[in-house]
């Protein structure tokens, strides 16, 4: 997606932005694995996101990169961390490669490397 849903990631210094609240209803029904997205520069970083079982609520949100750092993740049940729980957690990046200072420097956020398992 180009911009993000509601609450995933979309802080920006303007008050009246805010992510999308249908797509973060959308997101939350359907609960895929991962969520990529852009736009709000500020907030570039990726999100492990538990859904409650109940509803379509998130019941727990752990920040897992936020500005220049890690940037590398392998959910594919051969590296350090826990896979994905299908159905149970998205993972949401924000993926915006321009930084805060704006498109005349040099400086970029760097890609991010996701690892998957292939089936689910």
């Amino acid at each position: 997606m180009h911009s993000p849903p509601r609450h995933r990631l979309d802080a920006v210094h303007v008050p009246v932005l805010t992510g999308c609240v249908e797509q973060a209803r959308v997101i939350s029904h359907v609960r895929p694995l991962l969520c990529v997205f852009g736009h709000y520069h500020l907030s570039w970083g990726a999100e492990r996101v538990q859904w409650n079982v109940e509803n379509d609520e998130v019941k727990e949100a752990v920040l897992l990169s936020k500005g220049p750092g890690v940037h590398e993740f392998d959910f594919s049940g051969s590296g350090p961390i826990d896979p994905l729980i299908h159905k149970q957690e998205t993972l949401f990046v924000n993926a915006a490669w321009m930084t805060a200072k704006g498109g005349l420097v040099s400086e970029r956020n760097l890609p991010f490397v996701i690892k998957l398992p292939l089936s689910g």
